[in-house]
């Protein structure tokens, strides 16, 4: 399964091969995605995709997916890993300090 939803916090997780998992932190300030891929063994990991300024960014995720995994609905794929954001809950508080300029702007 693709992006799935969890929130159970058991303390553990167990990646599965050709999944594709987002990890943020539940405050919003703080969340800055993650997204790994668990491929032929290998956990290839795009960091702070959610920044401006990040290294890593959603389309690099887009184009390794495209490139190296194969899925009966390329499309479908395309559209959950650009929605993302869905897959997770997240909380906020009147906070003054924003880590991302990317969450900075969600917020206006």
């Amino acid at each position: 399964m693709l992006l799935r939803f969890a929130n159970e916090l058991s303390g553990c997780i167990s990646f599965m091969d050709d999944h594709i998992y987002h990890f943020a932190a539940r405050y919003m300030p703080f969340s800055l995605s993650h997204i790994a891929i668990l491929k032929d063994g290998n956990l290839i990991f795009f960091r702070a995709i959610s920044c401006e300024n990040s290294k890593d960014t959603l389309e690099d995720v887009i184009n390794y997916v495209g490139k190296n995994m194969q899925y009966d609905d390329e499309l479908a794929i395309e559209g959950r890993l650009r929605d993302y954001r869905k897959y997770g809950e997240y909380y906020t508080v009147d906070d003054k300090v924003i880590r991302c300029a990317e969450i900075e702007k969600r917020r206006r």
